[in-house]
């Protein structure tokens, strides 16, 4: 079935990442929390797929596919901005454990 408008709201799917760029993308993100010691922030994770990925990923898909995948957030972190003084929040991020 390619859409659900048929279906009754409550009785639709949860939205999940379905497509493979998507699915590709969540094992680049899961490698990165891995490698940051397993939780890692929105721009930690961002910078990492740019630098060690060949598509990379946009600023708009990122927070996409955490929201989507399995991925859990562990609350906001202040980041010191490196042109200026200000600090501003990101996510940080973990890996949702099996249930």
């Amino acid at each position: 079935m390619k859409n659900n408008r048929n279906v009754e709201f409550k009785e639709r799917p949860k939205p999940a990442v379905g497509n493979n760029k998507h699915l590709r993308n969540i094992g680049y993100i899961t490698e990165c929390i891995i490698q940051k010691g397993g939780r890692a922030s929105t721009s930690e994770i961002y910078d990492w797929i740019n630098d060690n990925t060949r598509n990379g990923i946009g600023c708009r898909q990122l927070p996409q596919v955490l929201n989507k995948g399995p991925f859990v957030s562990f609350g906001l972190v202040k980041v010191k901005n490196s042109l200026s003084t200000s600090t501003y929040e990101v996510n940080l991020w973990g890996i949702k454990p099996p249930q």
